[in-house]
């Protein structure tokens, strides 16, 4: 079976560079070697970032200064990757590549671009440990390697939620049975739905008013994906979306949470999520999403499930693993660079999560072996803007 790069599907690329054009520019940049053949291939995006996170007349008076001064408080970032939640970089290789030579290459180019493009920083993202090890040219090149959140991950072979249950802890266990009898207790109940055309038919505004809900929240703000996005990813990847829609029987099947995933290779990714907020509290929906959708991915037979990353302390209670994340960055003013650098522990810190024994002695179920490095991409490239 031919695996899929997930992470460069020219499918989803190509619907992230249409539905994000009013706040991103994209590009792909393609490395050849002296034999006109591609060695490397990579995918750009620049976007304006919030420099602190604002409220009440603070936020008023900023907005009011953007009038006149549109990047008043924010920084321009040219990100060599993507705004997609799936913990994999958008840099390959060529299998024959000469990677340094390659990589150095990408790299003059890149900054050529963020020249062009008035960008303050320059991010590679997002490398887990060993591809980061891959990267030390970038350091040589001026590039500071800081920490990102780390990754979840599950691995088992469970044939559904019942199973896990089964082979987890009994104080774990417990916690898990409680917020799911608060789940029920409210009323609501999971629906999964594979079928695009109704998948576009239940996403409707109120729903996606949830996404951005969770998206308010969050600590580091980039993409905000519009509807269309939602509405239109089923048609680009037909045979790898399924969307869990919570519903409030007691409010005749109104949607009060929802989670997107997305799976290949074997490997389930749950990577947007939306909840009512005013009902949470008292039906723990965010923990619900992730309990329902765990027993969908191990009913499909999913060999690993990517949790995504934050909510630390509620993902090592479901038995994961913790797997650290990477990035590069450089600052085009140098004084700029030196207080990064100067800030770097501050800015990139160690990240000590506490380890959770949740599995029994021998119950945790292995998946089997899969090597894939990440290196080796299949061309031609996404249709996005070139720069050779």
């Amino acid at each position: 079976m031919t695996e899929v790069d997930f992470a460069m599907d020219r499918r989803l690329i190509t619907l992230q560079q249409r539905t994000l054009r009013e706040q991103s520019r994209m590009w792909v940049v393609v490395v050849r070697d002296g034999a006109n053949e591609p060695a490397a291939i990579a995918c750009l995006a620049r976007f304006d970032l919030e420099l602190l996170n604002l409220r009440g007349w603070l936020k008023m008076g900023v907005a009011a200064a953007r009038r006149v001064w549109p990047m008043f408080l924010k920084n321009r970032v040219l990100f060599v990757g993507l705004p997609l939640p799936c913990a994999s970089s958008h840099l390959r290789f060529a299998a024959r590549a000469d990677k340094e030579m390659a990589l150095e290459a990408l790299d003059r180019r890149v900054q050529e671009l963020a020249r062009e493009e008035n960008a303050d920083y320059v991010v590679y993202k997002e490398f887990e440990g060993t591809a980061a090890g891959n990267m030390e040219l970038l350091e040589k090149r001026g590039y500071l390697r800081g920490t990102l959140p780390v990754l979840h991950k599950l691995a088992g072979r469970f044939r559904n939620f019942g199973e896990y249950l089964g082979a987890i802890k009994a104080r774990y266990r417990n916690q898990i049975t409680r917020s799911r009898k608060k789940f029920s207790a409210a009323g609501l109940r999971a629906v999964h739905v594979t079928d695009g055309q109704e998948i576009r038919r239940r996403f409707t505004p109120e729903v996606h008013r949830l996404y951005a809900a969770v998206h308010a929240k969050s600590k580091t703000k980039l993409e905000f994906l519009p509807l269309e996005f939602f509405r239109e990813l089923p048609d680009a990847l037909p045979e790898q979306v399924a969307v869990m829609f919570v519903e409030d029987m007691n409010a005749g099947g109104r949607v009060v949470g929802f989670t997107l995933a997305m799976r290949a290779n074997g490997t389930h990714y749950n990577v947007y999520s939306g909840v009512d907020y005013e009902m949470n509290q008292r039906a723990h929906i965010y923990f619900n999403l992730f309990y329902h959708d765990l027993d969908y991915a191990f009913s499909i037979g999913a060999t690993e499930v990517h949790l995504g990353e934050t909510s630390d302390g509620f993902k090592s209670r479901l038995g994961t693993e913790t797997v650290p994340m990477y990035c590069y960055v450089k600052a085009r003013n140098p004084l700029m660079q030196a207080i990064v650098k100067r800030l770097a522990r501050q800015l990139f810190p160690e990240q000590r999560l506490e380890p959770h024994d949740v599995f029994k002695e021998g119950k945790k179920q292995a998946p089997e072996d899969r090597e894939h490095d990440g290196t080796g991409y299949r061309f031609p490239v996404p249709e996005l803007p070139r720069s050779a």
